[in-house]
């Protein structure tokens, strides 16, 4: 009697063990995915903040320092943590002669490996598509996020923010139209 309740009492522990351990990685997880979501809405504001700058300073794009000096984007993208858990990283290649615009690129990399580290996130002035890589940096050659808003500079410089239904149909990709051009919030 006495084996018979010892084994029934180690299987329990071990059932409420192994429960703890699941529960505690998909707490992780969700972590890394809350950190995922403050990332990319760095990225849309960054990208956001060098359309506009962009547009008001001769096709010239701006560091993340110039873009907060400017008013483009608050205080907390000069320092060294501007999201938790990720470290963001820009880019900016000046005009050159005969140009219309410059370019940048943005990375936001997750600081931690394993269970809590989210995805590799990168974004462009070729393309307001977030890209995104599991293991390494991001890159222009990585497979593009699937996003449910489209944001819009338009011609006249307002911006509009569509939220767009999720429904069984394609959904629409986060963009920012560049001037002249026509919408493009489609996924590829």
């Amino acid at each position: 009697m006495l084996r018979r309740s010892t084994l029934v009492f180690v299987l329990v522990l071990f059932a409420t063990l192994s429960g703890c351990q699941t529960y505690t990685q998909g707490l992780q997880q969700s972590v890394a995915r809350a950190d995922e979501t403050a990332a990319l809405s760095a990225l849309r504001a960054i990208a956001l903040a060098q359309r506009t700058y962009s547009i008001t300073n001769s096709g010239e794009y701006g560091t993340l320092q110039q873009l907060v000096d400017g008013g483009f984007l608050d205080a907390r993208y000069a320092g060294e943590k501007a999201v938790k858990d990720y470290v963001i990283t820009c880019a900016v290649t000046p005009k050159t002669s005969g140009a219309s615009e410059g370019a940048y690129s943005c990375n936001a990399d997750p600081d931690k490996t394993g269970e809590r580290a989210g995805r590799h996130l990168y974004i462009d002035s070729t393309s307001a598509v977030i890209r995104y890589n599991d293991t390494q940096p991001a890159t222009a050659a990585d497979k593009p996020m699937q996003q449910d808003n489209c944001l819009t500079v338009r011609q006249d410089g307002q911006i509009s923010d569509t939220q767009h239904a999720k429904t069984q149909s394609p959904r629409k990709a986060f963009a920012i139209q560049r001037p002249l051009e026509s919408a493009n919030c489609g996924r590829t």
